[in-house]
């Protein structure tokens, strides 16, 4: 069973179910009913909406955004040891006096926790997340975004410092490592926070490079970083690769993304004037693209079964949509089951050090 708070906001999609370790005791998390979306990895629209639109009609790209990861604030006491559990699973562990401001000072009152996670392809899709490093697919066990703050200043870790990070699995995958992601030129990429090859490590203290413990349905993790991260490993598809191009005029705005039916990996595609596309995909890959438009005030779906390299793909099948049924579409696609995965597990050459 879940370390999750029994609350009916969990959405319907039934991901992980466990029998942890026991933890220290957590105070009851509260959800949030309306947050800033500062930090969060959501770029604005790739497409500008025309002009003369209603203000009161939502983006394309907020509209999106509106259908992520669960959100939960959690008020803590810097001073004292903390254990943050997340609406979908994830359980964020901090030692005392973990937590420094930008100068180095601790913070003198309560500290808000913000933990969004991100483990379902609607949650993905709404923060366009990508599983990609470095041009190589990932399959990903989900991704968290932890944010530290003091009134109104941003907290970051102490030098030296690491975080217990625990995400939650059905069946477990070998392999699993922490990414942190950032925005490089418009697109997510995910860094591998140690270098797996040379056993170089990023923080000084004793942390393995790989999950130090499975715990009975959890990868867990000494994570020397708050921030975009990710539980992923390098996975390999085949070996050729190839890229596609998808048409969606007429379009005002848009968004296109391949999720591969063999691994819990997806990839978002580019756009430039009506086309969006897809670079180094592995070839021969079943895989579901999912494109989304708004044009001439209406909204756009197609969701379209295929195999990378073969003839189709390029050519979406819309239907007119709702606001609220795109929602319900995103929200009603299925993560893979790890039972199912055929990805190889594959080890980079070169693994990048932050």
């Amino acid at each position: 069973m879940l370390r999750t708070p029994t609350v009916s906001a969990l959405l319907g999609l039934a991901l992980f179910s466990c029998s942890p370790a026991a933890a220290p005791e957590a105070q009851v998390p509260r959800p949030a009913e309306s947050l800033s979306r500062r930090e969060l990895p959501v770029p604005a629209p790739r497409i500008a909406a025309k002009a003369g639109k209603s203000s009161k009609t939502r983006s394309l790209d907020e509209l999106l955004a509106s259908a992520d990861g669960s959100v939960l604030v959690h008020p803590i006491d810097p001073r004292a040891h903390n254990v943050v559990n997340g609406w979908r699973g994830t359980v964020l562990t901090l030692p005392p006096n973990s937590l420094v401001l930008a100068d180095g000072s601790e913070p003198a009152g309560p500290v808000t926790i913000t933990l969004r996670e991100f483990y379902t392809p609607a949650d993905m899709i709404g923060a366009r997340i990508s599983t990609v490093s470095f041009g190589r697919l990932l399959e990903t066990a989900g991704a968290v975004l932890v944010e530290a703050r003091a009134a109104d200043a941003d907290c970051q870790l102490r030098p030296g410092v690491l975080v217990d990070l625990e995400f939650p699995f059905e069946e477990k995958l070998p392999g699993m490592q922490l990414f942190t992601g950032s925005r490089e030129g418009g697109r997510l990429n995910w860094n591998a926070i140690y270098d797996l090859k040379s056993g170089n490590r990023f923080a000084r203290n004793n942390a393995a490079p790989v999950a130090h413990r499975v715990g009975t349905g959890y990868y867990s993790f000494h994570c020397p970083v708050l921030g975009l991260i990710s539980c992923s490993r390098f996975t390999e598809q085949g070996e050729e690769s190839t890229a596609f191009d998808v048409t969606a005029a007429p379009l005002e705005e848009g968004a296109a993304f391949l999720l591969f039916h063999n691994s819990n990996s997806i990839v978002e595609g580019s756009f430039s004037v009506d086309v969006a596309h897809f670079d180094s995909v592995p070839a021969g890959e079943p895989v579901t693209v999912l494109l989304t438009k708004r044009s001439g005030g209406k909204l756009f779906l197609s969701v379209k079964w295929g195999i990378v390299g073969s003839r189709g793909l390029e050519q979406p099948e819309f239907i007119i949509v709702t606001a609220k049924e795109l929602l319900e579409k995103l929200r009603a696609l299925e993560r893979k089951s790890a039972t199912h995965s055929v990805a190889r597990l594959f080890s980079p050459s070169r693994a990048s050090l932050l």
